[in-house]
């Protein structure tokens, strides 16, 4: 999919909206409201973070992220490219059970080429 398919799926999902909240965002991308936390506090999160202050207080518990809904899709369409593409390293190992019946097939079906 392109980010820009990914883009109206999302904005689509929710309601039109240009930005998420974060507990959201971090659902959709596989992490828990405690993680996305943690990696904004390191600033390891993957994602641009808007943050909203209240206007009544500057406490620090009055403060809400928010995610862009066009950094989540540039995010989403990037690992799917990312995913797709092929890795070319074998796991360390004895191969699997379907790594071994491939491996047969493809041996049987050169075998029958030749005869």
């Amino acid at each position: 999919m392109s980010k820009s398919s990914i883009l109206r799926e999302l904005s689509a999902r929710f309601d039109g909206a240009r930005r998420i909240k974060l507990s959201q965002a971090g659902s959709i991308i596989g992490y828990s409201v405690g993680t996305c936390r943690n990696k904004i506090q390191k600033s390891t999160f993957p994602l641009n973070i808007v943050t909203e202050k209240s206007a009544s207080s500057n406490d620090k518990k009055h403060v809400r992220h928010y995610v862009l809904l066009t950094d989540l899709a540039e995010l989403l369409a990037y690992q799917e490219a990312i995913s797709s593409l092929p890795t070319g390293k074998r796991r360390v190992g004895r191969p699997t059970k379907a790594e071994q019946i491939a491996r047969a097939k493809k041996k049987i079906g050169s075998l029958a080429m030749v005869s």
